[in-house]
């Protein structure tokens, strides 16, 4: 609890609590990688593979598709299941599709089909995993400090969209998409080390 000038107690700011603080960091760079996929896979079908903007188009769709069908299903497993582990299993899949993208992509042998079925594999991970953030919150934060730790989260995915539409990866020309592909996998995989660190799972009320 912090005293304001007029002398009345508020809880402390949700990012001080240290399992919540390191649930958001990581929050940070998939935001920021999940909203980047758009611009990036739309970008290899144009300039990677030559294709037209109606297959652009259809990428698109089936990346964004796995979150219509599972998110609610992904929200009764986040009350079954272990949420910590769920999570961190679902990072390291969306940062082994990426790899395997890119390993493609170097080898010359990506192809439409390949490029649909990654963005369905990544597009799923992603969609099993935002329920998951959502529900730890109450889990790593007192009641007191939900209000402040749902409004923490809030800006830190509005403003890594806001910075991914600033600057979309698709109107960069660079010579291959896997540099671009190489930094997702990175921005995955590294920061679930952070997750494992978010020992306790009980509500500290």
């Amino acid at each position: 609890m912090t005293t304001t000038e007029t002398g009345v107690e508020r809880p402390a700011n949700a990012i001080t609590v240290r399992p919540f603080r390191l649930l958001w960091l990581n929050n940070i760079c998939f935001f920021l990688v999940s909203n980047a996929q758009r611009f990036v896979f739309g970008w290899l079908v144009l300039d990677g593979l030559n294709r037209s903007e109606s297959d652009q188009g259809v990428v698109v769709f089936t990346l964004g598709l796995p979150s219509a069908l599972l998110v609610l299903q992904a929200g009764v497993w986040a009350d079954r299941w272990d949420r910590r582990s769920m999570l961190i299993w679902t990072q390291v899949g969306g940062g082994a599709v990426m790899a395997v993208t890119a390993l493609l992509i170097r080898a010359d042998a990506l192809s439409f089909n390949w490029v649909i079925v990654v963005t369905l594999l990544a597009g799923a991970a992603s969609a099993i995993g935002q329920p998951v953030r959502s529900a730890l919150i109450p889990a790593l934060v007192h009641k007191d400090q939900l209000f402040s730790a749902i409004a923490i989260n809030a800006v830190c995915r509005s403003r890594s969209a806001t910075r991914n539409r600033g600057k979309p990866d698709c109107a960069v020309p660079i010579k291959s998409p896997t540099p671009r592909i190489s930094r997702s996998v990175s921005a995955i995989t590294k920061p679930s080390s952070l997750l494992r660190k978010v020992v306790s799972l009980r509500s500290p009320v």
